[in-house]
């Protein structure tokens, strides 16, 4: 389509409240999109006209392409977690880390998918970089990575943790509660407990 005649209807269209978010059209007074989603069924639901779930309060997703929810992260982590510690602590790493995204850009460093395995990590854990790109074998090699830093660190969990991830800087009291939440409350809202850790 000509670009000039969607800035008209772009134009045009504001006049009636709509709103155009990327690829979508969005009618802020029913809080419903008026096309659909542009990744189709590839989004994980069935209804393209929702938005993160109906739950906007709990969760962003401007470009319609957060990849994995709390529920699917649980489920590949109980699948994949090699580090003998708790799955909800894993989750919580993850989060931080990708914020459950797989395809997340950590700028220019070389860390890649859900846990951000660097080359050299995903070495030390037997696994390669190009491995990292597939998220059950990242889980699977991020746990058993953070396993090798908690041994090195002589079994003290925290600097462990903090060795896997950016070091003094690393949120290790909240990831810490974040594990203590998702634990307390297994059932209930996970995304709660995880949108701590950012605060």
């Amino acid at each position: 389509m000509n670009k000039n005649l969607i800035l008209v209807l772009v134009a045009l269209l504001s006049v009636f409240m709509y709103t155009v978010s990327e690829a979508r059209w969005y009618d802020p007074e029913s809080g419903r999109f008026l096309s659909e989603d542009p990744i189709g069924f590839e989004g994980g639901d069935v209804n393209l006209y929702r938005y993160v779930g109906n739950n906007p309060v709990n969760w962003i997703d401007p470009f319609g392409l957060i990849a994995l929810s709390p529920d699917e992260i649980a489920t590949l982590v109980a699948a994949n977690n090699k580090s003998g510690l708790s799955n909800e602590l894993i989750m919580c790493i993850i989060w931080t880390e990708s914020g459950f995204d797989p395809d997340v850009s950590h700028g220019s460093q070389t860390e890649t998918g859900l846990m951000g395995m660097t080359k050299n990590a995903a070495k030390d854990a037997g696994y390669t970089l190009a491995d990292m790109k597939d998220n059950s074998k990242n889980v699977a090699a991020g746990s058993a990575y953070l396993k090798i830093r908690i041994n090195r660190a002589k079994g003290d969990q925290e600097k462990g943790i903090r060795g896997f991830g950016t070091g003094a800087t690393y949120p290790i009291n909240k990831i810490l509660e974040c594990e203590k939440c998702l634990q307390k409350n297994p059932c209930n809202d996970k995304q709660s407990c995880l949108n701590n850790i950012h605060k």
